[in-house]
């Protein structure tokens, strides 16, 4: 069983360093009973350099800088697969990857899209990441949310885009809208208004997933993700091309930070739960032990192993909690 996850939203956001947090984030909540694995080795090597220069932030610090993450843009189409462990089991067919395209391609030639196509077509789950400095600075009282939200996280591109798409393959899809970078917001307590701001920066994509045709198929939630933890955004650098660089504060002072993400296992559990409860929905159920061998080995039979696999994630499992930033949007299939 595979699960196939989308990534899709401005350059430049952060989408392969949420990525490096996220196995490790992940096996932590899991504590032993489930493992996720890198599939390959230069998954592995990739991952790991971009954990390693996210904790170089705050294992060489300069007195008197204000850090900046690196906001380097993806070049190409990159693709990451983990395989998903039960304890005990020797053996597991469910894997689940992430494939991440460059923002600039909503709006590039035929040959782009026909890929962003292919993808979309191929996954159950659209992860759109917010960059939330853009979505939250420079607020317009009007629009509310940040002037600059709309050219550096391509939201009118991404819902032109996703509104022009034929409409069934949006259909038993989870749409997961991911602010990123939400410390400042976090720690000040206002992740309501992130959530909010979500909103109101998608309205038109959120409101054509709520139309008649979509709205009892298709799954919509607000997941916030801290990407670093330990660094919080300050202010904007304008650089002589006119770009607008992020430039981050020690959080909760220079002394004491530390590399502390949060939630970024949350969007794999999302995928994972949405997954594994559309499969049961489907009627696999009605060959449930050959399926349950097919997916983690011949050792595993009973119903009890997906019951505790199923229990492990909905336990992990962080939602409607408006407070946090987590909102459901819609739950046709009462998956959360």
């Amino acid at each position: 069983m595979d699960v196939n996850v989308f990534m899709i939203g401005g350059r430049r956001c952060g989408k392969t360093t949420i990525l490096s947090a996220l196995q490790q984030q992940t096996n932590d909540v899991f504590k032993g009973e489930i493992s996720l694995l890198a599939y390959s080795q230069t998954d592995v090597n990739i991952l790991t350099e971009k954990r390693s220069e996210a904790e170089d932030y705050f294992n060489f610090k300069t007195p008197n800088k204000l850090p900046s993450p690196d906001d380097t843009p993806t070049p190409d189409q990159c693709g990451y697969r983990f395989s998903l462990r039960i304890s005990g089991k020797n053996k597991s067919n469910l894997s689940i990857s992430f494939t991440d395209v460059p923002g600039e391609w909503f709006n590039l030639d035929a040959e782009k899209r026909d890929k962003i196509d292919a993808n979309i077509n191929n996954s159950e789950i659209l992860m759109i990441a917010i960059d939330t400095p853009y979505l939250m600075e420079n607020w317009n009282d009007f629009l509310k949310f940040g002037q600059n939200h709309d050219d550096y996280n391509k939201a009118t591109e991404i819902t032109e885009y996703i509104k022009h798409m034929d409409i069934s393959k949006l259909r038993n899809r989870m749409i997961l809208f991911v602010p990123v970078k939400c410390e400042k917001y976090y720690h000040e307590g206002r992740m309501q208004e992130v959530a909010d701001a979500v909103k109101a920066g998608y309205q038109d994509l959120i409101a054509y997933l709520q139309s008649p045709s979509l709205s009892g198929c298709c799954t919509v939630a607000i997941v916030p993700i801290l990407s670093l933890g330990g660094m919080a955004f300050h202010r904007f650098e304008v650089l002589e091309s006119g770009y607008l660089k992020q430039r981050y504060r020690y959080y909760p002072n220079y002394e004491t930070a530390a590399y502390t993400p949060k939630y970024c296992e949350q969007p794999i559990m999302y995928a994972l739960l949405f997954e594994l409860k559309m499969a049961v929905q489907r009627g696999v159920n009605k060959g449930f032990g050959i399926w349950l061998s097919n997916l983690f080995g011949a050792n595993i039979a009973t119903n009890a192993d997906f019951q505790k696999l199923l229990t492990t994630i909905q336990a992990a499992i962080v939602s409607n909690r408006p407070d946090e930033g987590f909102v459901t949007v819609q739950d046709p299939f009462k998956i959360l």
